[in-house]
């Protein structure tokens, strides 16, 4: 039994906030402990703090994707354009496979108002992942938008594709989850992959 109430979320997050905090100060090259600062902070509200220990993590480990991700969302969130470009970029490098540089680059210029840099750059986020709907319903709306309403209408067709593929795989999860040991579902997508 316990003899105290139970911890709500918000006095947990404090207390790993606190945590986290000390872990960096007394080991200040672990990027880890900079990144779940981050986090932590972002949840708890405090952005600037967030975005201060999520850069810090990045500094600690420039290779780092799990910073890199953590900290152009908090970006994107907080509309500060020119360093989520500069992130966006810098993760192009750092995952040329990966489809997200190119749409958070895009994200900025068309928060911008860079409209044509944007729909060149979802078309290459696009490109990279075809499958990423909200590149392409982005892509859509900005080709809208311009008035190019054909290639507007294509971009519209290929996102209601990709949501449709993901609600089929999602089910397929979901089934594979209630018929099959755990352990079998990651060999059935395997499957629905082939």
């Amino acid at each position: 039994l316990r003899s105290s109430p139970p911890e709500r979320g918000s006095d947990i997050l404090r207390r790993a906030s606190t945590n986290f905090e000390h872990a960096a100060r007394v080991s200040p090259w672990l990027g880890y402990a900079w990144l779940r600062l981050g986090w932590v902070s972002w949840e708890l509200g405090d952005h600037s703090r967030a975005l201060s220990a999520t850069q810090e993590a990045l500094r600690k480990d420039p290779n780092s994707r799990q910073a890199a991700i953590q900290l152009a969302h908090m970006l994107a969130a907080t509309q500060q354009h020119g360093e989520l470009k500069e992130v966006a970029v810098r993760f192009q490098q750092l995952e040329p496979r990966s489809s997200l540089g190119w749409f958070w680059e895009a994200l900025a210029w068309q928060e911008e108002g860079g409209l044509e840099r944007a729909i060149e750059l979802y078309q290459r986020a696009v490109e990279h992942d075809p499958g990423n709907f909200t590149a392409l319903f982005n892509l859509a709306g900005l080709l809208r938008q311009e008035g190019r309403l054909q290639e507007a209408a294509q971009a519209y067709a290929l996102t209601h594709d990709a949501l449709v593929q993901l609600e089929t795989v999602a089910a397929v999860l979901q089934a594979l989850q209630h018929t099959r040991p755990s352990h079998d579902v990651a060999t059935g997508i395997t499957e629905l992959a082939r």
